[in-house]
């Protein structure tokens, strides 16, 4: 009986192929989950000094800290500061200028934790916040809502 001349794949050598792929998929997509992780924290934590650097500037031309806004909305006093096409709303955070005060009568969740005035990021992935934190070192970044970390500009202690 003649034999005939191999012409495709077999069963297993297609069950194979598809479990290689599947083995290289499994460590491909967490890394690369990362790699975008780390890149937008280091974008939001260019974002957050920006904002501290125009508010020290700010705080040195007119000895008062700029006002409380809302989330998202950049103070218009910071404007001048910053690079013109700044904005506060990004694709995959929104930034928050909190000015809480520092009277010895003011109460709230942040003065206990010591932040006067902050920058604060608010992102739906909530291993951002974390990773930031580790971008920035030593600088005084607190959670202070549960999807919301807060970059210290001046504590209730001063600057």
């Amino acid at each position: 009986m003649p034999r005939r001349s191999a012409s495709g794949f077999t069963l297993i050598e297609l069950m194979i192929v598809v479990s290689v792929i599947g083995i290289v998929a499994a460590l491909v997509i967490p890394a690369y989950a990362n790699f975008i992780r780390n890149t937008r924290a280091a974008q939001a934590a260019a974002d957050l000094y920006t904002v501290r650097a125009a508010t020290y500037l700010y705080y040195g031309d007119t000895a008062q800290w700029p006002p409380e806004t809302m989330t998202g909305e950049i103070p218009p006093e910071l404007v001048s500061y910053l690079p013109g096409d700044f904005t506060f709303r990004r694709s995959h955070y929104t930034l928050d200028y909190d000015n809480f005060g520092a009277g010895s009568g003011r109460k709230g969740q942040y003065y206990g934790r010591g932040i006067a005035v902050g920058i604060s990021i608010q992102a739906p992935d909530t291993k951002l916040g974390p990773t930031i934190r580790g971008v920035l070192g030593h600088a005084v970044f607190l959670p202070t809502q549960p999807r919301k970390y807060t970059l210290e500009i001046c504590s209730v202690r001063g600057l």
